[in-house]
């Protein structure tokens, strides 16, 4: 074979290895994309699925975190329910107590009131009495007396009927005086010996008026006692309800700030979602 053919048919072998060298360079290159591609996309996939799964641990403790406060919120709540109605009985049983004892008071001084104002007429009486027996006494001393001198007067001017009937009359109207006298002074002792006995049974009542003006005195201690734990528990239940108050507010912020923190990694979670939605369908275009 001539020299110059022989070179063409070389030249033309070199192409054709030539070719076959390029084209197993791009096959090699292909293949080795599409494990890259596949490799990038498993690797995302696992990101994802790890970060997606991160996210919903998150969110579950945050949701299970916020169910256990709730639960122990609840729990509390009804203690505090059950303080509170012990609270509020106590405080019932003491205005129940300190209102009894203010009407027993009141009846007792209304008794104190009526033995002290019986007292007082008593005593009126019986130095009215002791009045009048002195006045009488005194009038009849000194009608004696007046009767005594008239006597004595008619006497000295002599015995004649005319004398005689003047004395006889003198005597009798003052022998009536005197009787009706004496008929009142009778009837002012009966009355005043009547009123002494009525002083010694009122004597029983002296003590009975001692007896409950202690009690009285007694009862008003009470009553300031009681009046003063009433107050330090109506105070102190007052301040527990505010308290109160003031944790239930504190419980509701921090649960709205739970559901907001729930919100916040739900539209997280979201995101992600339609990030990964997309790069899932780059993916596929690319194919």
């Amino acid at each position: 074979m001539p020299n110059g053919i022989a070179r063409i048919f070389s030249d033309e072998e070199d192409d054709e290895d030539e070719e076959e060298e390029e084209m197993e360079c791009e096959n090699y290159i292909e293949l080795d994309e599409m494990d890259t591609e596949e490799s990038t996309k498993d690797s995302n996939k696992e990101k994802e699925d790890t970060i997606g799964k991160g996210d919903e641990e998150e969110k579950e403790d945050t949701v299970g975190k916020g169910d256990e406060e709730e639960e122990e919120e609840e729990e509390k709540e009804d203690e505090d329910d059950e303080e509170q109605k012990l609270r509020d009985s106590n405080i019932q049983d003491m205005e129940a107590d300190l209102a009894d004892l203010a009407d027993e008071i009141n009846m007792k001084q209304k008794l104190v009131e009526e033995l002290e104002k019986s007292q007082r007429k008593i005593l009126a009486m019986k130095m009215q009495y002791e009045e009048k027996l002195t006045v009488l006494q005194n009038q009849i001393q000194i009608t004696c007396e007046e009767r005594d001198k008239v006597m004595v007067s008619l006497k000295n001017k002599g015995d004649n009927n005319k004398n005689r009937e003047e004395i006889k009359s003198k005597k009798d109207h003052y022998a009536k005086k005197l009787k009706e006298m004496e008929a009142e002074m009778k009837r002012l002792k009966t009355a005043q010996r009547e009123h002494d006995q009525l002083v010694k049974k009122n004597k029983e009542s002296a003590k009975t008026l001692k007896t409950l003006q202690t009690e009285i005195t007694s009862m008003k201690k009470n009553k300031v006692k009681l009046m003063r734990q009433l107050k330090e528990e109506t105070t102190k239940s007052k301040k527990i309800e505010l308290k109160k108050q003031q944790e239930i507010i504190k419980l509701q912020r921090e649960k709205q700030k739970q559901v907001t923190q729930i919100k916040k990694l739900q539209m997280e979670q979201k995101s992600k979602d339609l990030v990964l939605k997309r790069k899932q369908e780059e993916i596929k275009m690319m194919k």
